[in-house]
C-alpha cells in the first residue's frame, strides 16, 4: 500500500513538473532569463533591446494576447453569476476570495516589513504599495492559464466565479485602502468621514422628501395607502428630521459658532430624534 502511494504521488509530482516544462509562461521567463544570462556574460552589461527579429514577433503576440484573454474570459465567465448562487459552490471561491482579498495583502505587508529592515534606506510608502498591490484583484490570466490545462467545465466555472467574486470584492476594498493609505493623519480621516456621512444625509433627505411627496399626493392620482405605508411615511418624516439636524450640527462644528448651550441642546434634539428612528 505504501508503495502504491508512493507512485501515486512521484506521478503527481511527475506531472507537476512536465506542465511546468510545457508551460509558455514558464517558457518564457526562462527564455529571457538565459538571455539576459548570456548576454550579461558575453558583453558585461544586460541588453537594452532584443534582436529586431525577435522583438517583432513578441510584438506582435503581446498585442494578440489581451484579445484572447478578454475572449476566453469572457467564454468563463458564462453561468459564473448563477454559479456563485448556488450555497454548495459558493463555499470555494468565498474561501478563495477571503484568502485573496483579506489574508493576502496583510502577509504581503508583514513579508515587506521584514525585508524592510534587512535593507537600509527602504521608502516608508513600500509597506503601502505592497498591501495595495497585494489587494489587486486577480487578472483574468488565471483563466487563460486554467484553460491550457484542459479541466474539466466544472473545474473552470469555479475559477470563473471565483475571479468574478474577487473583482466584486477586490476593486472596492481597493478603492478604501488607496483612500486610507492617501490620509496623512486623524484629523484628515475624520474630515472625509464627516464629508461622507454630510452625502449620505443629503442623499437621505432626498429620499424621505420624495416619499412624503408621493404619500401627500397619493389620494389625488392614486388609491389612498394603507396603514402599513403610513407608518413607513411616519419613519420618512423623523429620519427627515434627523438627517437635516445632523447636517446643521456639522455645519455648526465646523463654523464653530455655537455656545455650550446651544451645542447641548442640538446634541439632545439629535439623540432624541435618533432614538425615536430606532
Amino acid at each position: 500500500r505504501e508503495a502504491a502511494e508512493q507512485l501515486r504521488l512521484s506521478r503527481v509530482a511527475a506531472g507537476v513538473l512536465r506542465g511546468l516544462a510545457t508551460n509558455p509562461f514558464m517558457l518564457s521567463v526562462v527564455a529571457g532569463f538565459g538571455y539576459n544570462t548570456l548576454h550579461l556574460l558575453a558583453v558585461g552589461a544586460p541588453p537594452a533591446l532584443l534582436p529586431r527579429a525577435l522583438d517583432e514577433l513578441t510584438a506582435v503576440l503581446g498585442a494578440s494576447f489581451p484579445a484572447c484573454v478578454v475572449l476566453l474570459a469572457g467564454m468563463g465567465s458564462v453561468g459564473s453569476f448563477s454559479q456563485l448562487l448556488q450555497l454548495e459552490a459558493f463555499a470555494t471561491p468565498a474561501l478563495a476570495v477571503i484568502l485573496k482579498c483579506f489574508v493576502f495583502p496583510v502577509l504581503v505587508r508583514v513579508y515587506t516589513h521584514l525585508l524592510g529592515r534587512l535593507s537600509v534606506g527602504a521608502p516608508p510608502e513600500t509597506l503601502g504599495f505592497a498591501f495595495l498591490y497585494g489587494v489587486l484583484p486577480t487578472s483574468n490570466v488565471a483563466l487563460v492559464i486554467a484553460s491550457s490545462y484542459a479541466l474539466a467545465p466544472a473545474l473552470l466555472g469555479t475559477v470563473a466565479a471565483t475571479l468574478t467574486l474577487s473583482k466584486l470584492v477586490g476593486f472596492p476594498m481597493l478603492f478604501f485602502a488607496s483612500a486610507a493609505y492617501q490620509l496623512s493623519s486623524q484629523a484628515g480621516a475624520l474630515a472625509v468621514a464627516t464629508k461622507l456621512a454630510n452625502v449620505f444625509h443629503g442623499v437621505t433627505i432626498s429620499s424621505c422628501a420624495f416619499v412624503l411627496v408621493g404619500g401627500g399626493l397619493a389620494g389625488a392620482w392614486r388609491p389612498p395607502l394603507g396603514e402599513r405605508y403610513r407608518w413607513v411615511g411616519v419613519l420618512a418624516a423623523l429620519q427627515l428630521c434627523w438627517s437635516v439636524c445632523m447636517l446643521g450640527a456639522s455645519a455648526e462644528r465646523i463654523r464653530g459658532a455655537a455656545s455650550h448651550s446651544e451645542a447641548k441642546a442640538l446634541f439632545a434634539l439629535v439623540s432624541a430624534l435618533r432614538w425615536t428612528v430606532d
